[in-house]
């Protein structure tokens, strides 16, 4: 039987110990999840076009991160997408418009759970 807390120290699983259930006897917790905020910052955000009202956005992996939130917005419409990859193009943007840009890194977990960095790369492009 487990009896100190390092006995259950594990990189996958944090159990929690309660002192007493309410049938007074002990008892360990289910397993908690814990995500963490991915390392590092997006560098190098790039801008590559692709055709008349489509442009591929890419920059640099990211330590930790293994979920990419781009958002792109004018006035006020936000779109927002999610890539596994360091780079997404954005298709079907208007001409004549002009669109502020966010990446931000993420990590999130098997279950779905995830943490959101505020490390983001921001930029600006304009659909001629």
């Amino acid at each position: 039987m487990k009896k100190n807390y390092e006995d259950w120290e594990d990189e996958e699983e944090l159990h929690v110990k309660p002192k007493k259930n309410s049938s007074g006897k002990k008892k360990y917790s289910e397993p908690l999840e814990v995500v963490t905020e991915p390392e590092g910052k997006i560098e190098n955000l790039k801008y590559e076009w692709k055709k008349s009202n489509s442009v591929k956005l890419s920059w640099d992996k990211v330590s930790g991160a293994n979920v990419y939130k781009v958002r792109y917005y004018k006035d006020n419409d936000e779109y927002i997408k999610y890539t596994t990859k360091n780079s997404l193009t954005l298709k079907n943007l208007k001409k004549g418009e002009g669109y502020s840009t966010r990446v931000e890194p993420m990590r999130q977990s098997e279950s779905g759970f995830h943490v959101e960095s505020n490390n983001a790369g921001e930029g600006k492009i304009y659909i001629e």
